[in-house]
């Protein structure tokens, strides 16, 4: 009998590029945007209207929040790249990238992306800080995570200052919470796989996942008494971290009791092994299995139209040469390559 190599696990949520478009497709890098990153911002523009603050103040505050993130993706991506991995797509959320990637070999790998994208947020605000210091304005509001800073109101080079400081404190604070999707979940697991095994770390990390974002659900309720938009944001933050981190944990517990990954490949060899008697499953899990093996049909068939107009795309590439191929012909090139890349 054969038997496959276990891999590193993998993150639940693979189809998040259908909720996204892309602003960069010619690059080595596909960066997309995510629906959910427009509504933060439609969120932002609402509450600063709310709370009268100039239309002009505000797109200063959207330019600082937009240029954070991409910070801390582009250290995510340079640490992921010192480690080996690499990085053909981030999908930007409210957040961060909502698309983890693919694991590193080495858990440590993962460690260390999972803390670049809070490490390079918290630099900034450290940058910012120093910088209003030394140009005598204060500087403890801008590390007061539920409200923004009243210096930030201003049209300046300061006030640019102090939302650079509190929005980049916000995002590194925000991804440490140990909830999936987040940096902080994601450095559990890396932790979590340096002594156990995959199914283990897994479920283990769902669960104090599970209770982060329970955490995260009170601490809203105890906010939302003085301060609305931090109760807003807490409760969907802890809302989908539950049901992210519940998500993870029933991978997890599939994975522990032999069953298969529905994210991974199905082997193309025949085992003499026989199957588990079914077990008796709720209609949660049930659900749950049903649609990912309905994601899992479509991709795979996804995949074979791309490796069939792959093939001929190489044939014409063979019999007219490189200047022939079209950006979308290039990008299926890509595509393919790196799923074979995978499989090896």
């Amino acid at each position: 009998m054969l038997v496959q190599s276990a891999a590193p696990p993998r993150p639940a949520m693979r189809d998040v590029t259908n909720w996204s478009v892309s602003c960069c497709r010619d690059a080595e890098i596909d960066v997309r945007l995510h629906a959910s990153l427009f509504l933060s911002m439609a969120a932002v523009l609402y509450f600063r209207a709310q709370a009268g603050t100039p239309a002009a103040v505000t797109a200063v505050a959207v330019i600082v929040y937009l240029l954070s993130l991409a910070a801390r993706e582009a250290a995510r991506a340079v640490v992921s790249w010192k480690w080996g991995g690499r990085v053909e797509c981030i999908v930007l959320g409210p957040l961060g990238a909502v698309n983890a990637g693919e694991p590193h070999e080495d858990p440590r790998g993962d460690l260390a992306v999972a803390l670049a994208g809070p490490a390079a947020n918290l630099g900034l605000a450290a940058a910012a800080a120093v910088m209003l210091t030394a140009l005598g304005q204060p500087v403890a509001a801008d590390f007061f995570p539920f409200e923004p800073p009243t210096g930030a109101a201003e049209l300046s080079a300061v006030g640019s200052l102090h939302w650079v400081g509190w929005i980049n404190f916000v995002l590194a604070l925000v991804n440490l919470v140990p909830t999936f999707p987040l940096d902080g979940a994601r450095g559990v697991v890396a932790a979590l796989r340096l002594r156990l095994d995959d199914g283990t770390t897994l479920v283990k990390a769902a669960r104090i996942a599970i209770a982060g974002s329970l955490v995260v659900l009170i601490t809203s309720m105890f906010v939302g008494r003085a301060y609305n938009a931090a109760f807003l944001v807490l409760s969907i933050l802890g809302m989908v971290g539950f049901f992210c981190s519940r998500i993870e944990l029933m991978r997890g517990l599939g994975a522990t009791d032999g069953e298969d990954d529905p994210f991974e490949e199905p082997a193309s060899y025949e085992t003499d092994e026989r199957r588990p008697a079914t077990e008796r499953i709720g209609p949660l899990r049930r659900w749950w299995r049903n649609r990912q093996d309905a994601k899992l049909r479509l991709r795979l068939q996804t995949e074979r139209e791309e490796e069939a107009r792959a093939d001929e795309v190489l044939a014409r590439l063979h019999l007219q040469g490189m200047h022939t191929l079209s950006p979308q012909d290039r990008a299926l090139l890509q595509r393919v390559s790196a799923r074979y890349r995978q499989r090896q």
